[in-house]
C-alpha cells in the first residue's frame, strides 16, 4: 500500500482548477490539504 502525498495549491485560477480536476478525476494518490487564494469571497467551483 502506497502513502498518500499531501499537497497544497497556490491559486485557484485556470491552472489551479485544472490541477484540482485532474487529481479528482484520475483518482491519484494525492490529497489536497490546503488552498491559498487571494480573494476568499470570489465564487469558485469548489465542492
Amino acid at each position: 500500500m502506497s502513502k498518500k502525498l499531501n499537497i497544497g495549491i497556490f491559486g485557484f485560477g485556470i491552472v489551479g482548477q485544472g490541477l484540482y480536476d485532474i487529481i479528482k478525476t484520475k483518482h491519484l494518490n494525492l490529497e489536497i490539504i490546503r488552498f491559498v487564494i487571494k480573494d476568499q469571497h470570489k465564487k469558485r467551483s469548489l465542492p
